[in-house]
């Protein structure tokens, strides 16, 4: 997300709305991964040019909202173009 930001600011404020409008609002957003990503999911966003990949992560009560609030953390792997300059797709690099 640093190099994104370094590089495009729109565009970094683009995936902070995703993040904050889309995600964090609708719990089944996303295609479900297969294979060696099977548990993740992905997003295209900004135009299609750029993609997420994250999971779901177990929920937790949220003591911050109201009473039987629940919050689902999720684990973001991957965030960038779908082609990056060193070759291949964003699918095909390691998961961290």
């Amino acid at each position: 997300m640093d190099r994104i930001k370094r590089r495009d600011r729109k565009i970094y404020g683009e995936i902070q709305k995703f993040f904050r409008d889309e995600l964090e609002k609708k719990a089944d957003l996303g295609i479900a991964l297969h294979g060696e990503l099977e548990g993740w999911r992905r997003a295209h966003i900004c135009d299609d040019r750029y993609r997420v990949i994250w999971r779901d992560l177990p929920e937790i009560e949220d003591y911050t909202g109201a009473s039987g609030d629940k919050v689902v953390p999720v684990q973001v792997a991957r965030v960038g173009p779908k082609t990056p300059a060193g070759g291949g797709t964003i699918y095909e690099q390691p998961i961290p």
